[in-house]
């Protein structure tokens, strides 16, 4: 309710109420990395400033889960733009780690190691195989 919402942001819970809106509202790094450094003092004196950086990775997750859910195949570069990633290589490894997980189901296109074939798990079924394996090591 916002009578809630208006408390929250005026009491000492200001600092989780700002990360949430930021992670869950704006869906970029840069307003959650700015939540961060301006509650970086209150987050420390209550000992969550770890926990709470750990949500730049999972913003981060959650951003390339977002696109599986949209797009069935994405070049790495357009993942690390859409998810607001440095560059290809990083996308790649977020994709891996998130293949390995069983977060998401992906196939980089080992030939071309630009292309990714990703799919939500509802729909997976309904790819052909790939000869390649979802993120083997791309020679580099």
């Amino acid at each position: 309710s916002p009578v809630v919402q208006r408390q929250l942001k005026n009491s000492s819970l200001a600092p989780y109420h700002d990360l949430v809106e930021a992670f869950t509202t704006s869906h970029k790094l840069a307003d959650l990395r700015a939540a961060l450094e301006k509650h970086a003092a209150a987050l420390e004196a209550d000992h969550n400033l770890g926990l709470a950086k750990q949500c730049v990775k999972a913003l981060k997750r959650r951003n390339i889960y977002r696109l599986t859910r949209t797009y069935l195949t994405l070049s790495l570069a357009n993942i690390a733009e859409s998810a607001q990633l440095a560059d290809a290589a990083e996308a790649e490894k977020y994709v891996c780690e998130m293949v390995a997980s069983g977060e998401i189901s992906a196939t980089i296109d080992q030939p071309q190691v630009t292309t990714l074939i990703m799919c939500h798990s509802c729909c997976c079924h309904l790819l052909p195989p790939l000869a390649s394996p979802p993120c083997a090591p791309s020679g580099r």
